[in-house]
């Protein structure tokens, strides 16, 4: 290095990632609702070697009609972002639903539900918390 020159300027650093537009937001809100909309049809429960589904669920008792919250909100959700209306009350009410099933299912089965927990189930959790901070404005 020759003493005579300055030193290279230091790298300058790389800027942050832009936030996600409205449009973006709009497009994870809509498929999320859709996927949040479908798990109702997956296995929910494993119970003695058999899947058990929200939709096989909502068949055992009145309260049991409480888990169609999840598909409905989740359609009403689907529903706004195609036809370019606000998701953000239904959206995040949809994104809520998993999360009200699980405290209800906790309130009948205790933490012993984890032990029995399916994928559809973990889905329906994971898509509710991208949909609530999706439908967020």
């Amino acid at each position: 290095m020759n003493p005579d020159q300055p030193p290279p300027a230091p790298s300058s650093p790389t800027p942050p990632a832009p936030a996600p537009t409205p449009a973006q937001r709009t497009q994870v809100a809509t498929v999320c609702a859709a996927g949040l909309a479908l798990c109702f049809f997956l296995p929910w429960l494993q119970l003695f070697g058999a899947k058990v589904s929200g939709w096989e669920l909502q068949r055992y008792g009145d309260t049991a009609k409480f888990f169609w919250l999840s598909p409905i909100l989740g359609g009403l959700t689907l529903f706004a972002g195609i036809t370019g209306r606000s998701q953000q009350i239904a959206g995040q009410l949809a994104g809520a639903s998993p999360f009200a099933i699980l405290a209800y299912g906790l309130s009948q089965m205790g933490r012993e539900l984890f032990d029995v927990l399916a994928p559809g189930a973990w889905l329906g959790l994971i898509l509710g918390v991208i949909l609530f901070l999706a439908a967020r404005r």
